[in-house]
């Protein structure tokens, strides 16, 4: 029996439209997520049909500004706050190997001030992976998302995820689908059970480095002589924080944890930091990857979590209000020796940037005038790596609420 049915039968015997005016049974509930969940399938296929439609792309040009095959990749970050790391100023060592690079290398721009548009994954990538800006009257599939944007530019492009990607509410299922290739590391347990992982039993980001050598290595390093896109999609410090890294990077203690007022949140604030360092090792490694081809890398957070706030002691997880250290993200770029040597002045358009205020809402659209494509929904207003950029308000959102984010009024990166 169809879901659809199903509900309709439910909804006449009841008369209740939804089990949240009573009681609920098991039953009420059973029937209420079936319906949800259809509904919201049914509503995701056809905000993607109308996201790929290619009316978006008529007058849509690309001078390339890296003629030579280029490799673009993307490093998405989980529940990252840019105030816990050593990198932004923060007092713990919690990114030694960020530290050492944006303070000594001449290969990381490590951003002064960038905020998430949101406060959870769905929000916020719906308007990093899209020419969205958070305008009002308009939704992230009015727009063409980046990969397709990349894909008709002649990129082969790529999604490697240690998320799961089969659930609905996945990011790869609203805003990659157009992508050549989704890889996941995380769908089965490694024990020939073939058992579907549980989200607190998920493998370490460590797998993502074999991944990267099976799926973009430098034997794979482009499709043929043309450009490529990679998303690497982290689980990163997501809630069960101690279940994100391995007892070896247990590096903060839970009697360090002094100012906060009870022992879970001691121990959950010491896992939370661990993942940050664990996360900046991995982010090493991925660097080094890319350190001998012509790589230009961008990493950021896609929001942050509340960690025994003030506000709201005991709290650690995605925040129902978009306060400001939720929306506070690391970001930075790297660009390898090869690029930096063939396109000085590229490098030096993103140094430019550094200290500018912006959002990661307007990253679809500064990437793409990066790189020489140009579509409509282009505006150079937005562009945070162009002279243009004219400082627009940021905006982050909780649902159906708009919040302003000031800039930043001191100077925290070198």
């Amino acid at each position: 029996m169809g879901g659809v049915t199903i509900y309709n039968i439910y909804l006449k015997a009841t008369g209740v439209f939804s089990p949240t005016g009573r009681l609920a049974t098991t039953y009420d509930r059973f029937i209420w997520s079936s319906a949800i969940a259809l509904k919201d399938r049914l509503e995701l296929k056809d905000n993607l049909i109308k996201q790929k439609e290619e009316s978006h792309f008529r007058g849509m040009t690309h001078n390339p500004t890296v003629n030579e095959p280029l490799k673009v990749v993307i490093i998405l970050g989980e529940s990252a706050r840019a105030d816990f790391m050593s990198a932004y100023g923060y007092e713990r060592p919690t990114t030694p190997w960020l530290d050492s690079m944006s303070k000594n290398s001449k290969d990381v721009v490590l951003f002064n001030d960038v905020c998430s548009s949101a406060s959870n994954t769905i929000l916020s990538c719906q308007r990093i992976f899209t020419y969205w800006n958070n305008a009002p009257g308009k939704q992230w599939y009015d727009f063409p998302d980046l990969t397709n944007t990349l894909a008709h530019c002649g990129y082969y492009t790529q999604w490697i995820s240690n998320q799961k990607v089969s659930d609905i509410y996945a990011v790869e299922k609203s805003i990659a689908t157009s992508a050549h290739d989704i890889h996941a590391t995380n769908n089965i347990l490694d024990d020939g059970t073939n058992k579907v992982m549980d989200f607190a039993q998920d493998p370490y980001d460590e797998t993502l480095l074999s991944a990267l050598e099976r799926y973009d290595g430098l034997k794979n390093t482009t499709k043929k002589n043309g450009h490529s896109l990679t998303v690497i999609h982290l689980m990163g410090s997501h809630v069960f924080y101690n279940q994100r890294y391995p007892q070896t990077f247990e590096f903060f203690k839970v009697k360090d944890m002094k100012e906060c007022l009870t022992d879970d949140a001691k121990s959950k604030k010491a896992a939370y930091l661990n993942t940050l360092r664990y996360t900046d090792s991995l982010l090493e490694k991925m660097i080094k990857h890319y350190s001998s081809q012509r790589a230009l890398v961008f990493y950021f957070s896609d929001h942050g979590d509340m960690i025994d706030e003030p506000q709201q002691r005991g709290f650690f997880g995605h925040s129902t209000n978009v306060d400001h250290p939720t929306v506070d993200v690391p970001f930075f770029v790297y660009a390898s020796p090869q690029l930096r040597k063939e396109h000085p002045e590229l490098w030096e358009r993103i140094k430019k940037a550094q200290f500018r205020p912006i959002s990661t809402a307007w990253f679809t659209n500064s990437l793409t005038s990066l790189l020489g494509i140009h579509t409509k929904y282009n505006d150079e207003r937005y562009n945070f790596f162009s002279d243009k950029f004219t400082n627009p308000t940021r905006i982050a959102v909780q649902g159906d609420e708009r919040h302003e984010v000031p800039p930043l009024k001191r100077k925290r990166v070198r």
